[in-house]
């Protein structure tokens, strides 16, 4: 039994879920006095408990929220962060994720309510540059620095490719919100001849309409550029119309 209850609480070799819920509770009061012994372990980016973020256990058995200690974090364990779960690993894969996870399961019980974490969506935009691209790579991590919705870069609990993204992106936006060389050399290389002659018209247009409202021309192609990157999913929708 003991060893089973261990499977689940991978904190430290003798924690239970009890021991880790005091010990969490332990990390924030720290963090919140700003003593730093538990930085490490907790961070303003992912461990300030919003109270509009908190979600309650409303079935009648006990629930379990994935907390991440962003600790030489990986992709497979951050994206899961702050996620209640039913501790089944159907949804959210149990800890330890890989060797030296970790990621805790902290219980919810019926009628409880989970802390409210910032998810990975949340949070990826606000880690430092270094981390970000840690965890989701060089380009990712550089297209939402600039705007793109971070739900963008994900399929489910995996990340998309480049080439899945290029379609939606722009070069021409991406060029004027100051994107990197390399960056641009590869979309452009992607998206070919046709795809290319497709942003220069979407840009263009949009651009021309952005105008309308603001006789700097600087401000027009910046007010444009921002609405491409930020709405990239509904491409040939709502944008440039």
């Amino acid at each position: 039994m003991v060893a089973d209850k261990l499977r689940d609480y991978r904190y430290c070799p003798f924690a239970r879920g009890p021991f880790l819920e005091k010990a969490v509770s332990g990390f924030e009061e720290r963090f919140e006095g700003g003593a730093t012994p538990y930085t490490k372990f907790l961070r303003a980016e992912a461990h300030a408990d919003i109270p509009s973020r908190r979600t309650q256990n409303r079935t009648r058995a006990e629930m379990y929220q994935r907390v991440c200690t962003f600790t030489e974090t990986c992709f497979k364990c951050a994206v899961h962060h702050g996620l209640v779960h039913d501790g089944g690993g159907r949804q959210v894969p149990l800890p330890p994720v890989h060797e030296g996870c970790l990621c805790v399961d902290i219980p919810v019980p019926p009628g409880g309510t989970s802390r409210g974490y910032r998810d990975f969506a949340a949070a990826l935009p606000l880690l430092r540059e270094n981390e970000q691209e840690s965890l989701v790579g060089t380009e990712l991590a550089e297209l939402v620095r600039i705007g793109l919705p971070v739900g963008e870069v994900l399929r489910g609990s995996s990340l998309r490719i480049l080439d899945e993204l290029a379609p939606r992106l722009n070069v021409l936006a991406l060029e004027e919100l100051n994107s990197s060389r390399e960056l641009l050399q590869t979309l452009r290389g992607l998206k070919g001849e046709k795809g290319l002659k497709r942003d220069e018209k979407e840009w263009t247009r949009l651009v021309s309409r952005q105008k309308r409202d603001s006789s700097d021309e600087a401000e027009a192609r910046k007010l444009a550029a921002q609405a491409l990157i930020s709405k990239s999913g509904d491409r040939g929708t709502k944008v440039g119309k």
